[in-house]
């Protein structure tokens, strides 16, 4: 036996659709086809489904609606129409209280007739035959058409919301599992056996998706990978590569301002990438984010050079706002192919505005100041040897002898050279102050009473913090 619930759920077409009355969970005897001639419904006994075509009841020459009325009084429980069921159909139904489905037009009721024989005869069987039928839909559907069209198909099949990831305290749930682990679960309001059994096809289906959509990501992440290395190390695209870039959003022909952004814990990568995009979404600026060895690229588009990085200061604020803590540096890439010269000047920012002006600061030209002069020709041939040429030695020797020359040169530089303010800022006496400026002048050959020398020696400072920060664990890009 089965119940009219089961009948509809586990015999009539999943997109059956119940038009009056209820499923509810009455024995069904028989389910029964309507003949086109009189007697149409023969031998009815009670508990029966009636099944009638709209060329049945035109052959007939009945309405639904006098159909239904004809049969109120003999103890059928439903009946079942294939094509569109009318409002008077629908009334005679609740009058009769005879529980009213609306089948699919090109449904095949000899096929629904045995599909039912079956669930009468062999419920478990059945039940068996049905999940195959839904495990089909959903791995032939589902898997080409995403998650969304997934769950619809099980709410579908089932009558019932089903969400993932689900709450635990659903009436029905169902783990899902990749890799042989848990991912979440799958949820269901509805209680019936069926619905439990629908699920656990749709977490076999699900977990296939998702796994299907893991490989889909790794291959865009090795591709956007390849675009973003070439773009960064400036080498040229071809016409694949330019292909997917503009694929993964990115406008060759615009100018963009480019981050380089660090998370305080590099374990957090994800999530901080993650909230980098919902900043951006929130904000309504297009982006192209990525990761590149720990660091965030956080590439969008200008519209004028005015002020290039205003929309990155404004994503950086919002993350701010958001308790993402975020050391970052940028720089523009004005045109085509600029993006590799843009990225250095970024990564130098990011290194730098960590050592000058602490955690998180997005740092640029009005951070960095002379700086950002100094940063672009830091590499040079010729800056390494002004360096050697002046703050080297005095580095040298503080290595070699745990001393502290640099600091004091720096303070003295830092209160405009006032002997007895950078005295009391390093807590020495001021002739011990005098005694180090003087070790200072002997060893780097420069004399801080002549202006030229300050100059160079405050310009070999700055190289030395700029060479100090690019000694951490940032990886030169």
């Amino acid at each position: 036996m089965a119940t009219l619930y089961e009948i509809w759920r586990l015999a009539l077409p999943p997109t059956t659709s119940l038009r009056a009355g209820e499923a509810n969970t009455l024995a069904v005897r028989a389910v029964v086809l309507a003949r086109p001639t009189q007697p149409a419904l023969p031998d009815l006994a009670g508990s029966e489904v009636v099944l009638v075509s709209t060329t049945v009841l035109d052959s007939l020459r009945l309405s639904l609606a006098r159909l239904i009325e004809r049969l109120n009084g003999t103890s059928v429980l439903a009946v079942g129409l294939t094509g569109m069921v009318d409002e008077r159909a629908v009334a005679a139904a609740e009058t009769a209280n005879i529980t009213l489905f609306e089948l699919p037009h090109n449904a095949d009721l000899r096929m629904v007739q045995r599909e039912s024989e079956r669930l009468l005869s062999d419920p478990e069987a059945q039940y068996e035959r049905r999940a195959a039928q839904l495990y089909s839909a959903l791995t032939t559907n589902g898997l080409s058409e995403g998650r969304t069209t997934l769950l619809r198909m099980l709410e579908l099949w089932t009558g019932h919301s089903v969400v993932f990831p689900a709450d635990a305290g659903m009436p029905t749930t169902v783990p899902v599992l990749l890799d042989g682990h848990r991912v979440g679960f799958l949820g269901s309001i509805g209680s019936h056996p069926w619905d439990a059994g629908a699920l656990e096809q749709g977490s076999a289906a699900l977990s296939l998706l998702l796994d299907k959509e893991r490989a889909i990501e790794a291959t865009e992440d090795r591709l956007r990978g390849s675009v973003l290395e070439s773009l960064l190390a400036g080498i040229p695209l071809d016409v694949p590569g330019q292909r997917r870039a503009a694929e993964q959003g990115i406008l060759l022909d615009s100018a963009y301002a480019l981050a380089a952004l660090r998370p305080q814990d590099s374990l957090q990568i994800d999530r901080v990438m993650a909230a980098v995009r919902r900043a951006c979404d929130r904000l309504r600026y297009p982006a192209f984010i990525a990761d590149h060895d720990g660091i965030i690229v956080l590439a969008m588009p200008i519209d004028s050079l005015d002020n290039p990085e205003q929309r990155l200061r404004e994503v950086h604020s919002a993350l701010h706002e958001a308790s993402w803590v975020l050391d970052g540096g940028f720089g523009i890439a004005s045109e085509n192919g600029a993006w590799s010269g843009a990225w250095a000047e970024a990564i130098g920012a990011l290194r730098l505005g960590r050592e000058l002006l602490g955690a998180g600061v997005l740092a640029g030209g009005a951070e960095l100041g002379v700086y950002r002069l100094l940063l672009s020709v830091a590499d040079s041939a010729r800056a390494r040897m002004f360096y050697d040429r002046t703050i080297g030695p005095l580095a040298a020797h503080d290595a070699k002898q745990d001393g502290d020359l640099l600091y004091t040169l720096q303070m003295f530089f830092a209160y405009l050279g006032n002997h007895s303010q950078a005295a009391a800022a390093l807590h020495i006496h001021r002739n011990t102050l005098l005694y180090r400026l003087g070790r200072i002048e002997n060893i780097t050959s420069h004399h801080l009473d002549r202006a030229p020398d300050r100059l160079a020696l405050q310009l070999g400072l700055a190289l030395h913090r700029i060479y100090q920060s690019q000694k951490p664990d940032l990886k030169k890009a």
